[in-house]
């Protein structure tokens, strides 16, 4: 199995624990990799991590995978340009008919009328989220996240995704048989390598 963006590795760590199978977990973010492998080897499950982009998941990764994974609503971190090379190189990792499974929220539905509004992000110590702007261009939502103790802050660009253009994507790539599976907010999207 193939965990994209997949911080500690919680997916890969529950299929592993489930099933056995044997998980390469794939992110950019170092610290949370090595926390997922920490567990997985008190358990004695069979987590390997690579550090990296996702988008360069071809260079990081070979072989071919029966099932690959982009869980925790991560698409919100890759603009739609990034997500397309995601999909394109993916397909060449997996098994033929294997499935390529994207969870995601809609943040399209959310982001999008709360944007002018702000929010207690987190309560100790309190930080507040506030809505910059959104970049049509880019689909992307600007936050910006002030400490209120502390005064630090710190800028975030948020992409928005919705189902359809998930499974646009996916097409666009030669995904088949692909499937929106609700209910909303949180939808997975799965679209499979054509068999043969």
């Amino acid at each position: 199995m193939l965990s994209l963006c997949s911080g500690s590795c919680i997916d890969g760590i529950a299929l592993a624990e489930e099933y056995g199978c044997n998980v390469t977990c794939v992110d950019r973010q170092q610290w949370l990799l090595e926390a997922g492998l920490a567990y997985a080897g008190e358990k004695g499950l069979k987590l390997r991590a690579v550090v990296g982009g996702v988008e360069n998941v071809d260079r990081l990764v070979e072989g071919a995978y029966d099932l690959a994974l982009l869980w925790g609503s991560s698409l919100t971190h890759l603009s739609v340009w990034s997500f397309d090379e995601v999909a394109s190189k993916t397909i060449n990792l997996l098994k033929s008919g294997a499935p390529l499974l994207v969870e995601q929220r809609d943040t399209i539905f959310e982001a999008l009328p709360r944007l002018r509004a702000s929010a207690l992000a987190i309560q100790d110590p309190p930080v507040v989220e506030y809505h910059v702007g959104f970049n049509p261009e880019r689909g992307s939502v600007v936050k910006l996240y002030v400490d209120l103790a502390s005064g630090d802050m710190a800028r975030d660009e948020i992409y928005v995704w919705g189902p359809w253009l998930i499974k646009y994507v996916l097409e666009k790539n030669g995904y088949v048989d692909i499937q929106v599976i609700q209910p909303p907010p949180r939808h997975v999207i799965v679209g499979f390598k054509p068999k043969g």
